[in-house]
């Protein structure tokens, strides 16, 4: 077996085992209980506010809650007042707003419109899309969404990488994005009529999506209120809890859903095992052809915005030392990026565990740029933006060091000539050679981009 592939077997082995599919802790829960209670003990979010109520605000006005809205409830953010329907990439649309339903009509290249109902709403942030519930039960993602920073429509392809023809291509969320977008989504697929009759809990990511089954907690701490005597210290809450929980099971919680899978089995629930349920992408997995970037870049980070995949090649979350909720909040946060803190203090959300680097001269040691300067700040050298992804940029999650030797044989970015866009790759790597006498670690990761490249290009030379 030739060099290159030995050593692509190897890393995807220890990717793997970053992953947590080696040695993963126990559920939470008891598998038996957790397939009992897969389908049922679901009591909606609306049941959660009385004892919750702070969270329950803060979720209500979160982006998890706004995920997919029926759309009578929803904040529509598209434009569907036009005095022309909108041309792109052949295909015509033509939205229409009146008695209080919205409507678009597609017409395919060469085709007669199609006039589709729009019954549900799907995100909030980047772009809002708009869902058909078809006659057979499909909800067909419309293949046009409002880019809400740009106030501007744009059709799917801008976005997402589709096959170049005039088919009628139809992304149908209750066969694609079921898993993710609501609480306790059931497809309920007929084979015989070949229909759908898709329930849920209720749309959007409710406090149950990211909690488990709420029934049991609620006649738990119902009882407790009743007869204060019958709470036992250190009992089981019946619920899944961040702050009881491992990192990893907070990990695969969060992962589940921010990151690119393929499901094999439905009914995950947190506390789960995700890799009892799905497999996150991997760089091993085939590229299609209508897609020309690819979820990985040649060093192994996710090029897109797979924060679960890039936190697994991270020292920290290796070390069982962070997980997702050491810098977030689930239930919503004023923040950008729901981080705890603005992200101007940011560096607090580091220094919880690298506490020498609060001290100004250890920083400027550590950065050799000015304590006070964007330089010495963690996010700008350590989570450079390399997930292009929805016509936006976000920022890596493996911690990595800047490699700009990366940058020169394969464009992936680093943080000294994203900030330093004037100057070259090779610039910023003989000024850290010339602050940091060894460059090892650097070239560790050169050579591992090489190989991986070489093998998933078909190289076969030793």
């Amino acid at each position: 077996m030739t060099r290159p592939r030995v050593l692509l077997i190897v890393v995807s082995i220890v990717w793997l085992a970053a992953l947590g599919l080696a040695q993963s802790p126990a559920p939470a829960t008891a598998p038996s209980t957790v397939i009992a209670d897969a389908h049922g003990g679901y009591a909606g979010s609306d049941a959660c506010k009385d004892c919750h109520e702070n969270a329950f605000a803060a979720w209500r006005r979160s982006l998890h809650s706004q995920m997919t809205r029926p759309i009578e409830q929803a904040s529509v953010s598209g434009q569907f007042a036009l005095d022309s329907p909108v041309a792109q990439h052949g295909r015509t649309y033509d939205m229409d707003h009146a008695a209080g339903r919205y409507s678009i009509a597609v017409t395919q290249p060469g085709g007669t419109p199609e006039r589709f109902d729009v019954d549900y709403a799907l995100g909030a942030k980047r772009f809002q899309g708009y869902l058909s519930r078809l006659p057979d039960g499909r909800m067909y993602v419309l293949p046009i969404f409002w880019n809400v920073a740009w106030k501007r429509w744009l059709d799917w392809r801008e976005i997402t990488p589709v096959p170049d023809s005039n088919h009628d291509l139809r992304q149908i969320w209750n066969v694609n994005c079921f898993n993710c977008h609501a609480t306790n989504i059931r497809r309920n697929f007929d084979v015989a009529t070949r229909t759908f009759a898709t329930t849920t809990t209720e749309y959007g990511i409710g406090c149950e999506a990211c909690h488990g089954p709420g029934r049991q907690h609620i006649e738990l701490t119902t009882g407790w209120r009743r007869d204060p005597s019958s709470r036992k210290a250190g009992g089981d809450l019946k619920i899944f809890s961040s702050r009881f929980a491992t990192p990893q099971q907070v990990f695969d919680s969060c992962a589940y859903c921010h990151g690119n899978k393929t499901n094999y089995f439905t009914g995950f629930t947190p506390g789960d095992r995700l890799e009892d349920f799905a497999q996150l992408g991997l760089l091993s997995d085939p590229v299609p052809a209508t897609d020309p970037q690819g979820d990985f870049w040649p060093d192994g980070r996710p090029s897109r915005f797979n924060r679960p995949q890039a936190l697994t090649l991270a020292g920290c979350f290796r070390a069982s030392e962070i997980s997702c909720t050491s810098c977030h909040l689930a239930h919503g946060s004023p923040n950008e990026f729901a981080l705890k803190v603005p992200l101007a203090g940011s560096d607090g959300l580091c220094t919880q565990c690298h506490l020498s680097l609060t001290e100004p001269q250890a920083l400027s040691r550590h950065s050799n740029h000015a304590p006070e300067s964007a330089g010495s700040r963690c996010v700008q050298c350590h989570m450079s933006e390399v997930n292009w992804r929805l016509l936006t940029r976000r920022r890596d999650h493996t911690f990595s060091p800047p490699v700009p030797e990366l940058t020169a044989r394969f464009g992936i970015p680093n943080a000294c000539t994203t900030c330093h866009d004037h100057r070259s790759p090779e610039w910023a790597a003989s000024m850290m050679d010339t602050w940091y006498a060894n460059g090892s670690r650097r070239r560790v990761s050169l050579d591992t981009a090489e190989t991986m490249y070489a093998a998933g290009s078909g190289q076969v030379e030793t």
